[in-house]
């Protein structure tokens, strides 16, 4: 029995626009900055958080440290 998907963390979406490319994947480009700007076979949340923590200059320090925690390493040290 397959088990249920986790439901999405949509803050990190918001934080991209996403764009279908019919028989392509999809256009993902950063709404803080002019630097990610890719196209993908389907969106990618770690790389997108990791844009997002790592090296987008648009990002406020808040909100960095905000995906910083919701990352599953994170979630992993929590519970170790």
């Amino acid at each position: 029995m397959k088990t249920p998907k986790k439901p999405r963390d949509n803050r990190l979406r918001e934080c991209f626009q996403i764009t279908e490319i019919e028989g392509v994947g999809e256009r993902v480009i950063c709404l803080h900055c002019s630097d990610y700007d890719r196209t993908l076979t389907k969106f990618n949340a770690t790389k997108a958080r990791q844009h997002l923590t790592d090296q987008c200059v648009g990002v406020n320090e808040e909100m960095r440290e905000m995906f910083l925690q919701s990352s599953q390493a994170a979630k992993k040290q929590k519970t170790d």
